[in-house]
């Protein structure tokens, strides 16, 4: 995976199986905060994440990855994440 920065865009650039995806996003943000739930096996994250709408929370983007509805999930990309471990 390569990921580029023109000034505007965030572009990454994937090959698998030898055809190459691209995938473009305006904002890279940075998320930190504790987990829901008591079971989770960390206290703390810090995701960096790209997006297309900087106003998302990261609840916002939790939220569509659980969703069961159909056109909840929000396209976004984590780029780096650092768990604090209990």
């Amino acid at each position: 995976m390569e990921l580029s920065y023109d000034g505007e865009k965030y572009t990454l650039l994937q090959t698998e199986d030898g055809k190459e995806y691209v995938d473009a996003y305006n904002y890279l943000v940075k998320y930190t905060g504790e987990p829901r739930g008591n079971s989770a096996t960390f206290s703390e994250y810090t995701y960096y994440v790209l997006v297309n709408d900087s106003s998302l929370t990261w609840q916002d983007i939790e939220n569509g990855m659980l969703s069961s509805q159909s056109g909840a999930w929000i396209d976004h990309r984590t780029v780096y994440s650092d768990l604090t471990y209990k």
